[in-house]
């Protein structure tokens, strides 16, 4: 909270109008619901690592309101600074800052020819097995075209942003965030060919039809937030989504300066 407090201090100070949201300790007079405030605001000031903005991100990009993040976490990837350099908020209101724009995944589930689920995400979509120790299994499909058919712990599906995240840890690819496109990556495959990682074109619309018996559970979930139980039959669809979201940029390093910072 010390350094929320500071960061409204010093926007206050540098005359910025600051909203503060019902679930925290309000630091102004002008206290709303976190999708009144972002819809409300010109910048969105998150506070926490990325996890923070993972959240934040769902209701920024419905209002393209760009995001600046101050990184409280052990990693924050999506971040812009430290707590450590809020002297560097003054650029917000000098307006010397640039946004870079994010790709997100838009996520949707059809049972019997209905959708009965759908959501979006900045990172990734995962579908996973449950608590049992047996493997799902599922059919990837690009289009018409079948991908390949999988037995696996399960699957990730991420967006450029989110090549840094359970995709690398399952090895998948590091992809630029400037390349728009759609990474596919499974999770323990039981096969030497579909372990490697595959990407799709932005445009692709890659169709998941789910195999697995219902005696073994399987749930998408969407940038850890979103968690929806799958059926047999059920058909996943992942594709680009419609929204993006606005990252605020203050210094000038490059997305692999960053990289080598975060990655050790």
């Amino acid at each position: 909270m010390i350094v929320s407090r500071n960061v409204s201090d010093i926007l206050s100070q540098n005359g910025c109008t600051v909203f503060s949201t019902e679930e925290m300790t309000p630091f102004s007079s002008a206290v709303f619901s976190a999708e009144e405030a972002i819809q409300r605001s010109d910048i969105a000031v998150t506070v926490g690592g990325d996890g923070t903005i993972l959240h934040v991100a769902r209701i920024a990009s419905v209002y393209e309101t760009p995001i600046l993040g101050i990184n409280l976490g052990r990693v924050g990837f999506m971040a812009e600074i430290e707590s450590s350099e809020l002297s560097k908020l003054k650029s917000l209101t000098d307006k010397s800052y640039s946004v870079e724009k994010r790709m997100m995944l838009s996520c949707e589930v059809f049972r019997k020819g209905t959708s009965v689920f759908s959501t979006f995400a900045l990172n990734d979509a995962v579908i996973s097995k449950g608590a049992l120790s047996r493997m799902i299994e599922f059919d990837v499909y690009s289009g018409e075209e079948s991908v390949h058919a999988y037995r696996a712990d399960g699957i990730v599906f991420s967006s450029p942003t989110g090549s840094t995240a359970y995709s690398l840890s399952a090895g998948g690819p590091i992809v630029d965030p400037a390349i728009n496109c759609i990474i596919l990556t499974p999770v323990c495959v039981h096969s030497l060919f579909a372990a490697r990682s595959v990407i799709f074109s932005e445009n692709t619309l890659l169709q998941i039809k789910m195999k697995t018996s219902d005696d073994t559970p399987a749930f998408l979930t969407a940038d850890g937030i979103d968690n929806f139980p799958l059926e047999k039959d059920d058909i996943v669809e992942i594709s680009r989504s419609a929204h993006c979201l606005d990252l605020i940029r203050l210094k000038n390093d490059s997305f692999y300066s960053v990289l080598a910072k975060k990655i050790k």
